[in-house]
């Protein structure tokens, strides 16, 4: 396969660090991550803080582009993020952690299609046994998980094999892109050295329960 000079689309969390893994252990360059963030300053879904947006940067090696987006399927915007990381970094692909959610992944290829690029979601399908594999070789803390789950004690805990096994007893699997659950990577094959952090308060809502980390 040619190999591509990439932007990730990364969140912080397990599938974008997965993802941006496997695209470097096949001989892929990445060039930066792109993040998007909402009208409040914060990151779509994960709810990143700025500063530990910059701590990503410095970890990874890579610059870090964030786009404020009016929600996290702004593809106006992204389309205008596309012509830019094409001028700016010579991208010739985007890269996702896209597991099974296929309007988020269309979307990607329509506007990478307009603009002559390709993608990559090296996730894409992935089994369970084989995600478990993949994700016990980083450091992967619960930031938010659905109420409905009955979940709660594990936010801001790391994924291990007791607690992944914990969670598929109340029928949650890593796979389930769609499920509400989001965490966040701190260290890894990918990063240079461990990502500082400290966590905060625990807040809690009729939906989601989540921790706070700056």
């Amino acid at each position: 396969m040619e190999k591509a000079r990439f932007a990730m689309l990364f969140s912080g969390g397990k599938d974008s660090a997965m993802a941006l893994g496997k695209m470097i252990e096949a001989g892929h360059t990445p060039v930066c991550i792109v993040v998007s963030k909402n009208t409040s300053g914060y990151t779509h879904m994960h709810m990143i803080r700025k500063n530990l947006l910059n701590r990503y940067s410095e970890a990874l090696g890579l610059p870090i582009e964030v786009v404020k987006m009016r929600d996290k399927y702004d593809f106006e915007i992204w389309e205008e993020t596309v012509k830019m990381l094409i001028e700016k970094y010579k991208i010739d692909a985007l890269c996702s952690g896209d597991i099974a959610f296929e309007y988020s992944i269309d979307n990607q290829k329509k506007i990478a299609e307009k603009y002559g690029i390709k993608t990559f979601s090296p996730l894409w399908g992935i089994d369970e046994e084989s995600a478990i594999k993949e994700v016990l070789k980083y450091k992967v803390i619960v930031k938010c998980i659905g109420k409905s789950y009955g979940l709660d004690d594990i936010v801001g805990k790391t994924l291990t094999p007791e607690l992944i096994e914990q969670m598929h007893s109340h029928g949650l699997e890593l796979t389930d892109d769609t499920a509400v659950l989001h965490t966040l990577v701190f260290d890894g094959p990918i990063f240079s050295h461990p990502v500082s952090h400290t966590m905060r308060k625990v807040f809690t809502s009729s939906d989601v329960c989540m921790i706070d980390i700056i």
